[in-house]
């Protein structure tokens, strides 16, 4: 898919919240892509783009497109992180404590199994350390 054409921004801010993308994350969607028939690709991006302006707008979110996946680290205070649902890709983000009104979006996956991966824990962690405790840009 040509960078001209990407409906997905970097950020996405509205009266109530932003949503900003961490570094790679815009590409790790695009990346999903190529699992998804071409012909759903197009709607795919379309629906993700919807549900990041209505988190941005504060919108309620059904617990099925927007659920909690697992755990941020332990210097959260038990806070969990999110799955931005819209099959078979999942963005996984959390609500900044640290950047008001702001959700960060880490990666995205293209995902055929339930259960969450370490390795996905684990980046998000990295990204909510880099953002959170060393207050880096995303």
């Amino acid at each position: 898919m040509s960078d001209t054409k990407r409906l997905l921004l970097d950020k996405f801010k509205d009266r109530k919240f932003s949503a900003s993308h961490c570094r790679k994350a815009v590409d790790s969607f695009y990346d999903s892509l190529v699992k998804v028939p071409k012909s759903k690709g197009k709607s795919l991006e379309r629906q993700m783009v919807i549900q990041l302006q209505r988190l941005a707008r504060g919108d309620r979110m059904s617990s099925e497109s927007f659920a909690p996946e697992g755990m941020l680290p332990k210097a959260s205070k038990h806070k969990k992180f999110y799955a931005l649902k819209r099959l078979p890709i999942r963005g996984y983000c959390w609500q900044s404590t640290n950047v008001k009104s702001t959700y960060f979006v880490s990666h995205y996956i293209s995902k055929d199994f339930q259960k969450l991966r370490e390795k996905d824990t684990t980046k998000v962690h990295k990204n909510w350390y880099r953002i959170e405790e060393y207050g880096h840009e995303c």
